[in-house]
């Protein structure tokens, strides 16, 4: 028992967590906020609203917008358009072939309050007092969203956003308008939906813990892993760490190892060592980090399992390509799509219709590709695998596209690359083309 007391007091001794000025950010897997699992394809549906308000109206429409591209970004589902999605409705279709759910929304509520007051101000050159009129805007937003099955209609996770903003100013006219302060609090909530829609790896703080020993050889020794630390040598300081552990049964050095491992991407040994510590302490401190460390790694669990995307690699390879896509088209963008289908043309055919229908859901505008002038273009382009840069632009200014996106698939059926290249119709140049990287092997 006495042998059990010394070793407890040395483990406890001087446990203070968090004291020490140096904190280490380490990347920390989350499961989303709804329960999306399974759930892939999806399309997007307009906000409604809660009265036929215009307002209400315009605001549905951005966050429609918003949530679209949000969604999108996160790179985790394939989106079908919402015209789409109401047209096989209207034909009674069953949408499941097509989606598993859909994403919808409502605005919940839109309260605007107007008023006045008066406040009394002091003019300290004429040492007088005067009153002035404050004119007051009040705008209270909230809305929802949820997933609904294709299947049954059952709702995945509502999640409701609220928000409240004001404005006061002397003159009436330099007020924000219900718009704009409607639309802020929109940009402020809505940077949370990838978290509640998708898998995130959020970044977050762990603070070293101070060893109170009064042993000036740990003493130096924990200053010389905290010096490692600072300089960003984790592996060094977990060693030293370690070894401080093992000659002192610091628990200081315990706890900061365990940092260290989560800090290198080793969340398992950073347990271990947790689960060490509250065998030999029972302390709170360490359980609440062992319960923290049990949460991580359920989370990692999950998005390895029942969170693994299983898309198929065309189905990565376009969501990927689309974002590069968008991200570098010019704004105003107005598009045609050329397809170089020598080879693999049921497969190209397939990638030019899915990047058509990301280029709708964007609401990027698409030229009809029925026109003469494009449909023999594309001809030549397939049948050559070029058409001259002087082509284009003619071809381009006549049929009023701006920019062409020029698609094709090259290499073998064991190797084949997805090539994509944006060309200016201005001037014929090529402005972006998709990098030679094995992300975009299909």
């Amino acid at each position: 028992m006495k042998v059990k007391n010394m070793l407890l007091g040395a483990l406890t001794a001087g446990l203070v967590l968090g004291c020490a000025s140096m904190k280490v950010n380490v990347d920390v897997q989350h499961t989303p906020t709804m329960n999306t699992i399974g759930i892939q394809k999806i399309a997007v549906m307009p906000f409604t609203t809660s009265s036929g308000d215009r307002l209400q109206g315009e605001i549905a429409s951005d966050i429609t917008t918003r949530a679209t591209a949000a969604i999108h970004e996160t790179g985790r589902f394939t989106m079908l358009d919402p015209n789409e999605v109401k047209r096989l409705q209207d034909r009674k279709e069953n949408i499941e072939n097509y989606v598993d759910a859909l994403f919808t929304g409502q605005i919940v509520t839109l309260n605007i309050k107007e008023g006045s007051h008066q406040e009394e101000r002091y003019n300290s050159k004429t040492k007088t007092s005067y009153t002035v009129t404050i004119y007051d805007r009040e705008v209270e937003l909230a809305f929802s969203y949820n997933f609904a099955r294709a299947r049954d209609g059952s709702l995945i996770g509502v999640v409701t956003k609220m928000g409240k903003i004001s404005d006061h100013k002397e003159n009436s006219g330099s007020m924000r308008s219900p718009a704009d302060m409607a639309m802020a609090i929109v940009t402020n909530r809505l940077r949370e939906l990838p978290r509640d829609v998708a898998p995130y790896v959020a970044k977050e703080a762990r603070k070293l813990m101070e060893e109170k020993s009064k042993n000036k050889s740990t003493q130096t020794s924990m200053k010389d892993a905290f010096a490692l630390v600072k300089e960003g040598s984790y592996k060094a300081a977990l060693n030293q760490y370690l070894k401080i552990y093992q000659d002192t049964l610091s628990s200081a050095a315990a706890y900061n190892s365990s940092i260290m491992y989560e800090a290198l991407g080793d969340p398992n040994s950073a347990r271990d060592i947790l689960q060490e510590l509250v065998d030999n302490t029972g302390n709170p401190a360490f359980r609440d980090a062992l319960a923290r460390m049990d949460k991580v790694l359920a989370d990692i669990a999950a998005v390895r399992g029942e969170y693994a995307d299983d898309r198929s690699q065309v189905d990565k390879v376009i969501v990927a390509a689309f974002s590069l896509i968008q991200k570098n088209l010019p704004r105003n963008a107005r598009v045609a799509l050329m397809k170089d289908a020598q080879t693999e043309a049921s497969l190209t055919n397939m990638v030019i219709d899915r990047i058509t229908t990301e280029l709708q859901t964007a609401k990027i505008t698409l030229v009809d590709r029925n026109n003469a002038r494009l449909r023999a273009a594309e001809m030549e382009y397939q049948m050559t695998g070029n058409v001259r840069d002087e082509d284009f632009v003619g071809i381009g200014n006549e049929a009023g596209v701006n920019t062409f996106i020029l698609v094709s698939i090259s290499g073998t059926s064991s190797m084949r690359r997805l090539t994509v290249r944006l060309m200016d119709v201005g001037t014929g140049k090529i402005i972006y083309q998709l990098p030679a990287t094995d992300e975009f092997n299909i």
